[in-house]
């Protein structure tokens, strides 16, 4: 019933019902299709949309599920020597995607400039390589088609090529056994020209295992890449396909999921995933703990960290100068003496003098201030101190990290009490009472006090009888601590080493990192020593290095008693002092100190420490930076285009530039001026003063050149930095998405204040986040949501699970200047809280979780993504070639029944009738989808194209749009 254009009124009816010829099941007349045949049609229902979908031409082409589809292989898969990468995934993609199937391309890789990136190719990968990959990523995705084109480096490597096709079937039966409804489409090799008599041999066992697999019921189809249509001819380099070579491969993949959907097999993918097949095409989206490990990449190594560049301090090594008699004088009794920074002459931290304190007596406590170079001021009293605490008890240190030494009384039961030194000449001590309750079984003799994480406030720990020291964390940042943590789970903080009494055990930072390191003593003041270093896993345990006997001793039995460690001469290592001392009858001693200066060095920097992140090349991938202890910076850039992630994509660029010593706590990566590429800014603790040096890459020889020292800020944040690693006063973010980092300065509490840093100058806009009473060195800033706002990050210390401030951008409120939303934690941590870094390197502008090894620096990163995925513009049909078998556009009535509507009406026959229709004779029936053209949308009946007759068959040329169709079955 074929209506002329002139009858169609503008919506003023329904439908126009056609059957359109698709395929043979038996034999049918040439003529076509009658009024019987109609009528007589066993249809699927009907229903035609009111409304139909105008934004997706194509949708009458598919099922209604998503094709989940892993290209799986080497470099071929991957797309290498495509011009854009996709190789023949993006063409194959487009084409079902105007097919109207939903498609989502799975695989742990992005390549290529597509959307849908996903892939699984591994340049250079053999067979068993590829299989290795499959059986992590396959219970991992669950595909329900996987395309598989892999055994070429088997070829051409000539690596046990008799069994290539018996690595293959392994694989393939790991496919199929792990998800259910999968569908296999299986390759031979393309053409090669390095050894083609290989390719020819794995072709033929692909083929064999193809039919067996096939015969054995398996949802397989084999793509015949070896049958000539592909030639040499479609290669760049012998191996791989050039752009057009890539798009036969295409046609050829499409060919196949044709004939699966023909065969039936099809079916949707299993929800049971980590992700959504819908989603996808947007970088930016909320994080949910624990999103990483879902990450189909799963833990991905980021470098191997092997450069020369790549450096610690070594182990330490213990060097000393004697520094002969330093004092002399006389007291009362025994073990009077200690030394203890309880005045600040003008030293930064690191650079402490330990003053001489005493006591003559009934509670009272002297003092003679450390005025350099070994050289004690007067005798002075201290009034505010004044003491009932048993000689035997008396400790100094600092509990609240001010720098000062506080006084401390370990009563004998073991309990810890407090006094804080508020600073002054003399000294301001004020009783705060109770600091720590001692744990059951400890006395005052168990009782050792050392800061073993290095943040600057005193740690409690007991020593067993065994050796083993137990230690609980002195956590917040006030004069009393927030709470005591215990190390980790109850472990031994160090593990006792059989060396004998535990009188000997003594916790000192012998080389000024702040962390206190193991030393024993014996009676003769000889020193073993362990070296107190971060640790790589979660909790705070450190990694304690044994570096043997450091000090010889005094060659005098009794002399440990007499044995003090001291910052005499300022250079943050512990020196050896000897207070030697003859008892008289009277009880007093005439004494004298005599002082071996420490030279040593070493163990106080880890490589790890020097691992900083920004993308200095421009590039959207973070580049890694290593800053090391003598504040020389070397790149390795990061080779992977957004949003691709591989470890061995960074090239070492050697050293860039050369900062002359300075310490690398003041040296900062961000790009100040917008530019695209990261800086170099240097910070002046004391006045907070910026240097920048400006970024310039070339990407033509892929060097980095820097501008000359340009200051920036004559004065700023004076905060500083403290004694740890990250406890830094000054740190750069873009908290306004200019592309500019902005200048922020952070309290010891972790409150914010700071400047925007305006292309016309800096805005300064006081407080920009208030403190949630948490240590700063625990604070960051990085793009968690992907909105180009940095969040406010704070890292659990000892777990690593990290709480993130949502910025919602510049509002006044509750007396900031930026709003921020506690959306509480977000990243689950892989390690301690130091070892954590938030990188973007997933090429989402994201940030990552990359734990750094702190021994060897090289990383693991866990990450923060978005569903990839998404079309690349408008649904178009991609044109691709034609493969044998297949008919030219316009209605293929070959494999599927032509166009569905196409221009032309094309083919009418079926797969072995070409033409004239098929095979003639028989019975049966045909199948063919009816087509109805829906007409009651307000569109003007123009819009509506006259109806075509080719072969005695009707063709609907109404726009796709407007079409819907059903499968139906006609009697002959």
């Amino acid at each position: 019933m074929l209506v002329p254009r002139a009858g169609l009124p503008q919506a003023t009816w329904t439908a126009i019902l056609l059957f359109v010829f698709l395929q043979s099941i038996a034999a049918y007349p040439q003529n076509g299709i009658n009024s019987r045949n109609i009528n007589s049609a066993s249809c699927s229902s009907l229903s035609i949309s009111d409304t139909p979908d105008l934004s997706s031409p194509l949708s009458i082409r598919a099922g209604p599920f998503y094709l989940r589809i892993l290209p799986l292989g080497a470099s071929i898969t991957w797309g290498q020597e495509s011009s854009d990468g996709n190789g023949y995934r993006k063409p194959l993609r487009d084409q079902l995607r105007f097919d109207g199937w939903n498609v989502n391309m799975v695989g742990s890789r992005s390549g290529g400039n597509m959307n849908d990136a996903d892939v699984e190719g591994w340049p250079s990968y053999r067979v068993d390589q590829v299989d290795v990959r499959a059986r992590v990523v396959v219970p991992l995705y669950k595909p329900n088609v996987v395309l598989i084109n892999a055994g070429t480096n088997d070829a051409t490597q000539g690596y046990n090529v008799a069994s290539t096709g018996d690595r293959t079937k392994a694989m393939v039966n790991y496919i199929f056994d792990t998800v259910p409804n999968v569908n296999v489409v299986l390759s031979t090799l393309i053409p090669n020209t390095v050894n083609p008599g290989n390719v020819a041999l794995i072709n033929d066992q692909y083929r064999a295992l193809a039919q067996e697999l096939i015969d054995n019921g398996k949802h397989l189809v084999l793509v015949e890449f070896g049958d000539g249509w592909m030639t040499t001819a479609d290669l760049v380099d012998g191996t791989h396909p050039n752009d057009y070579g890539y798009r036969k491969m295409a046609a050829k993949w499409h060919q196949a999921i044709k004939q699966l959907d023909a065969n039936g097999w099809l079916s949707a993918p299993t929800n049971n995933v980590a992700f959504s097949d819908a989603a996808g095409g947007t970088t930016t989206c909320d994080k949910s703990f624990g999103s990483g490990s879902g990450d189909p990449r799963g833990k991905t190594q980021v470098l191997n960290a092997l450069s020369p560049q790549i450096i610690d301090d070594g182990q330490y090594k213990h060097s000393s100068q004697a520094m002969g008699k330093i004092h002399e004088g006389t007291y009362a009794g025994d073990d009077t003496v200690w030394f203890a920074q309880i005045v600040n002459n003008g030293a930064g931290r690191g650079g402490e003098l330990d003053d001489w304190v005493f006591s003559q007596g009934e509670g009272v406590i002297y003092y003679r201030e450390n005025l350099g170079n070994g050289v004690f001021g007067d005798k002075i009293y201290i009034p505010s101190l004044k003491t009932t605490c048993k000689q035997g008890g008396i400790r100094w240190g600092d509990v609240n990290n001010d720098g000062l030494d506080d006084f401390i009384c370990i009563g004998s039961e073991g309990n810890m009490y407090v006094s804080i030194n508020d600073g002054g000449k003399p000294p301001a001590f004020r009783d705060i009472g109770l600091y720590k309750s001692a744990p059951s079984g400890y006395a005052q003799t168990n009782v050792r006090l050392g800061d073993i994480d290095g943040d600057g406030r005193l740690d409690y720990c007991v020593v067993a009888g065994n050796g083993d020291i137990y230690c609980w964390r002195n956590g917040g940042v006030g004069e009393k601590p927030a709470y005591w943590q215990d190390f980790w789970g109850g472990k031994p903080v160090f593990t006792g080493k059989n060396m004998g009494n535990i009188d000997g055990v003594q916790l000192v930072d012998i080389n000024g990192d702040f962390r206190s390191d193991w030393l024993w003593l014996d009676d003769t003041g000889k020193v073993t020593t362990y070296i107190n270093q971060r640790g790589q896993t979660d909790g705070l345990i450190p990694n304690w290095d044994s570096v043997g006997v450091t000090h010889g001793g005094i060659s005098e039995a009794g002399a440990r008693p007499q044995i003090r460690f001291a910052r005499v001469y300022g250079s943050g290592r512990a020196d050896y002092v000897y207070v030697k001392c003859l008892t008289f009858e009277d009880g007093r001693c005439n004494y004298e100190v005599d002082v071996w200066k420490n030279t040593g060095g070493g163990g106080a920097h880890q490589k790890g420490d020097g691992v900083r992140w920004c993308d200095m090349s421009g590039t959207g991938n973070d580049d890694y930076v290593f800053v090391d202890h003598n504040s020389k910076i070397s790149i390795f850039r990061n080779r992977n285009t957004p949003p691709n992630s591989d470890y061995t994509g960074w090239n070492g660029k050697g050293v860039v530039l050369d900062l002359g010593g300075i310490d690398r706590k003041a040296i900062h990566l961000g790009d100040w001026n917008g530019d695209g590429f990261c800086d170099v800014i240097v910070t002046d603790k004391a006045t907070g003063a910026l240097d920048v040096y400006y970024t310039y890459w070339d990407r033509a020889s892929d060097q980095f050149s820097f501008s000359a020292k340009t200051r920036v800020v004559g004065s700023g944040c004076t905060q500083g930095w403290g004694v740890g690693l990250y406890d830094l006063g000054i740190q750069f973010a873009d908290i306004d998405g200019d592309k500019r980092v902005d200048y922020m300065c952070l309290e010891p509490n972790g409150r914010v204040t700071g400047w925007l840093n305006k292309a016309g100058g800096l805005q300064w806009v006081d407080q920009i986040k208030f403190s949630e009473d948490k240590d700063r060195a625990n604070h960051k800033f990085a793009d968690v949501n992907g909105d180009g706002l940095d969040d406010f990050l704070w890292i659990d210390k000892f777990t690593g699970d990290t709480q993130v401030f949502y910025n919602l951008g510049q509002k006044q409120i509750s007396g900031s200047s930026f709003q921020w939303e506690n959306k509480g934690q977000k990243y689950q941590g892989s390690s301690s809280g130091p070892n954590l870094h938030f990188p973007n390197l997933g090429g989402q502008g994201r940030a990552d979780l990359t734990d750094v090894n702190p021994k060897m620096a090289l990383g693991w990163t866990w990450f923060n993504s978005c569903p990839t995925g998404g079309d690349d513009g408008a649904i178009v049909d991609p044109g691709l070639p034609i493969a044998p078998g297949d008919s030219p556009p316009g209605g293929d009535g070959g494999d599927d029944g032509g166009d569905d509507g196409g221009d032309t009406g094309g083919d009418t026959g079926g797969d072995d009738g070409g033409e004239t229709g098929g095979d003639d004779g028989g019975d049966g029936y045909m199948t063919g989808f009816l087509i109805y053209a829906v007409t009651d949308t307000g569109l003007p009946a123009t819009d509506f194209p006259q109806p075509s007759i080719n072969n005695g068959f009707i063709f609907l040329n109404t726009p796709p749009q407007l079409q819907r169709r059903r499968q139906c079955h006609l009697p002959k």
